[in-house]
């Protein structure tokens, strides 16, 4: 038998903190967790469309900020309520994945990721990345 995956252990240790149902959003880096929560016993996977109706469900406030000047309100709004809440802030799918100045570090990082993404199958996301950031580049 194969040891726990890291999102086994993970799933475990909420079930035992008293958990009986994960809300979230599948999606890349949560997968693993949803089908860890799918095949334990002792949890429900219940799917949400975004993570502000996720916060609602498991009894927090949740605030969606969709402008860069919706921020400090919603941030302020978060701290003032008595209770958890979450502040889920939509991005731009189409900023480029490298800043303009980039130290080497934020480009190995960048092309770091972009190996993992082409190793794990997602070529077509690097390729519609990479057309998103050659639209941002000034033309003459």
């Amino acid at each position: 038998m194969a040891p726990p995956t890291v999102a086994e252990q993970y799933v475990d240790l909420l079930a035992r903190a008293g958990a009986r149902r994960v809300h979230g959003v599948v999606g890349d880096s949560l997968d693993p967790v949803a089908d860890a929560v799918r095949r334990h016993d002792g949890l429900e996977w219940a799917q949400v469309r975004h993570e502000e109706t996720t916060a609602i469900a498991a009894g927090a406030h949740g605030i969606r900020v969709e402008k860069a000047t919706q921020v400090r309100e919603a941030l302020r709004e978060a701290f003032a309520h008595d209770g958890p809440a979450l502040v889920d802030t939509a991005t731009d799918p189409d900023t480029p994945a490298i800043p303009p100045k980039s130290t080497t570090a934020q480009v190995t990082g960048s092309a770091l990721s972009a190996g993992r993404t082409v190793l794990t199958g997602g070529v077509g996301r690097v390729i519609d990345l990479a057309r998103a950031n050659l639209r941002t580049i000034p033309r003459p």
